[in-house]
Protein backbone atom coordinates (compact mmCIF):
# COMPACT_ATOMS: atom_id res chain seq x y z
CA UNK A 1 0.00 0.00 0.00
CA UNK A 2 1.28 3.45 -0.76
CA UNK A 3 -0.39 6.87 0.07
CA UNK A 4 0.72 10.10 -0.56
CA UNK A 5 -1.22 13.48 -0.37
CA UNK A 6 -1.90 15.35 -3.70
CA UNK A 7 -0.07 18.72 -2.04
CA UNK A 8 2.61 19.60 -4.75
CA UNK A 9 5.80 19.89 -3.08
CA UNK A 10 7.77 23.23 -3.76
CA UNK A 11 10.70 20.78 -5.59
CA UNK A 12 9.40 17.72 -7.79
CA UNK A 13 12.75 17.25 -9.90
CA UNK A 14 13.15 13.88 -7.45
CA UNK A 15 9.69 12.63 -8.81
CA UNK A 16 10.62 13.13 -12.89
CA UNK A 17 13.84 11.58 -11.75
CA UNK A 18 11.89 8.41 -11.04
CA UNK A 19 10.54 7.73 -14.32
CA UNK A 20 12.65 6.56 -17.52
CA UNK A 21 12.62 9.08 -20.54
CA UNK A 22 10.02 6.74 -22.27
CA UNK A 23 7.67 6.36 -19.51
CA UNK A 24 7.38 10.39 -19.04
CA UNK A 25 7.03 10.79 -23.03
CA UNK A 26 3.97 7.70 -22.94
CA UNK A 27 2.35 9.02 -19.37
CA UNK A 28 3.10 12.62 -18.67
CA UNK A 29 5.66 14.82 -16.37
CA UNK A 30 3.33 16.82 -14.51
CA UNK A 31 3.12 16.48 -10.76
CA UNK A 32 -0.55 15.41 -10.81
CA UNK A 33 0.07 12.98 -13.48
CA UNK A 34 3.33 11.38 -12.20
CA UNK A 35 2.18 10.94 -8.79
CA UNK A 36 -0.21 8.37 -9.11
CA UNK A 37 1.96 6.46 -11.44
CA UNK A 38 4.88 6.85 -8.25
CA UNK A 39 2.00 5.39 -5.79
CA UNK A 40 1.92 2.61 -8.08
CA UNK A 41 5.72 1.84 -8.38
CA UNK A 42 6.10 2.33 -4.81
CA UNK A 43 3.19 -0.25 -3.48
CA UNK A 44 4.52 -2.74 -6.36
CA UNK A 45 7.89 -2.31 -4.85
CA UNK A 46 6.27 -2.65 -1.21
CA UNK A 47 4.66 -5.77 -2.34
CA UNK A 48 7.73 -7.17 -4.20
CA UNK A 49 9.03 -7.72 -0.35
CA UNK A 50 12.22 -5.63 -1.10
CA UNK A 51 10.90 -1.77 -1.28
CA UNK A 52 13.47 0.34 -3.62
CA UNK A 53 16.64 -1.20 -3.26
CA UNK A 54 17.65 0.20 -6.43
CA UNK A 55 16.75 2.97 -8.94
CA UNK A 56 12.43 3.49 -8.98
CA UNK A 57 13.43 4.24 -12.34
CA UNK A 58 13.82 0.31 -12.77
CA UNK A 59 10.39 -0.04 -11.68
CA UNK A 60 8.68 0.30 -14.83
CA UNK A 61 5.01 1.22 -15.62
CA UNK A 62 3.60 -0.96 -18.28
CA UNK A 63 0.42 0.16 -18.68
CA UNK A 64 -2.21 2.18 -17.69
CA UNK A 65 -6.29 1.53 -17.81
CA UNK A 66 -8.39 4.30 -19.44
CA UNK A 67 -9.54 5.94 -16.37
CA UNK A 68 -6.38 5.74 -15.20
CA UNK A 69 -7.36 2.91 -11.95
CA UNK A 70 -5.07 0.05 -12.52
CA UNK A 71 -1.41 0.36 -13.67
CA UNK A 72 0.44 -2.36 -14.52
CA UNK A 73 4.44 -1.95 -12.72
CA UNK A 74 7.03 -4.53 -14.51
CA UNK A 75 10.31 -5.02 -12.55
CA UNK A 76 12.91 -8.08 -12.16
CA UNK A 77 10.63 -10.18 -14.74
CA UNK A 78 7.65 -9.77 -12.66
CA UNK A 79 4.29 -7.89 -13.16
CA UNK A 80 2.57 -6.01 -10.59
CA UNK A 81 -1.14 -5.11 -10.63
CA UNK A 82 -1.69 -2.13 -9.00
CA UNK A 83 -5.18 -0.65 -8.29
CA UNK A 84 -5.21 3.00 -7.46
CA UNK A 85 -7.69 5.43 -5.69
CA UNK A 86 -7.96 9.35 -5.46
CA UNK A 87 -9.61 11.59 -3.53
CA UNK A 88 -9.49 15.31 -3.64
CA UNK A 89 -6.43 15.28 -1.09
CA UNK A 90 -4.52 11.91 -1.67
CA UNK A 91 -3.84 8.93 -3.96
CA UNK A 92 -4.11 5.14 -2.65
CA UNK A 93 -2.41 2.65 -4.07
CA UNK A 94 -2.71 -0.81 -3.50
CA UNK A 95 -0.43 -3.74 -5.10
CA UNK A 96 -1.87 -7.44 -4.31
CA UNK A 97 0.83 -9.92 -5.25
Amino acid sequence: IDIEPRTEPKETKWLQAAFSEHELKQWGTTYQQLLPLWCAKEAAAKASGTGFTENPVHWCIQDISDQRRQVSVFHANTSYQVRLWSTAEEILAVCCH
